[in-house]
């Protein structure tokens, strides 16, 4: 993807630019997502590689930094087109979550402001930011929210404490269920 510059003027500042990039090609997104703090899983190269193998969504990334600067930002999408859902930019699609990589509202604005701009200037229904926080930023997009509820489990305490977090009625019982019926689990790749 050849990079993409657009300006940018908000209220009281200077115009900047904004730069669009191919986070498969460009080097900098793997050693950005590897030090950024609210990176996951879902900004790898690994699970963007698996959702344009598997679904042919080529993802891009929003950043005002340029082409030689080092990666400080950034907003991975991917262009979806369905016959159920029309055509969108999300970020990300079959990812629980994709926090944008921001460290203040200022580049959370100019970047989502790029995006509402792609929307308009492609067509696209809508955009879809898949943040574990609210995003503040003005946009003339109509726009609606949806809360869910986010599970997260940690894995550093031992077996007894992290089964007795589990509420017993559901969870721990289907344990101890399938620890009395002897469940096991096998994992290979031999046929």
């Amino acid at each position: 993807m050849d990079d993409l510059q657009v300006e940018l003027t908000l209220a009281n500042t200077k115009p900047a630019a904004v730069h669009c990039l191919d986070p498969l090609r460009d080097g900098r997104w793997s050693q950005f997502v590897s030090t950024h703090p609210d990176a996951s899983v879902f900004h790898s190269t690994a699970w963007l590689t698996a959702l344009r193998n598997t679904y042919g969504y080529d993802p891009f990334v929003y950043t005002t930094c340029g082409p030689e600067q080092e990666l400080r930002n950034g907003i991975v999408v991917c262009r979806v087109e369905s016959w159920l859902t029309g055509r969108r930019l999300v970020s990300l699609p079959f990812s629980d979550h994709c926090e944008p990589l921001v460290d203040n509202t200022h580049q959370m604005q100019l970047l989502i402001s790029s995006l509402e701009k792609e929307l308009r200037r492609e067509n696209w229904t809508y955009l879809e930011v898949r943040s574990l926080k609210p995003l503040q930023v003005l946009t003339t997009l109509d726009h609606s929210t949806v809360e869910y509820t986010f599970h997260q489990i940690e894995l550093g305490a031992n077996l007894d404490t992290i089964f007795r977090s589990f509420h017993k009625g559901s969870i721990q019982r289907k344990i101890r269920r399938a620890e009395r019926e002897v469940l096991t689990y096998q994992e290979g790749s031999s046929k």
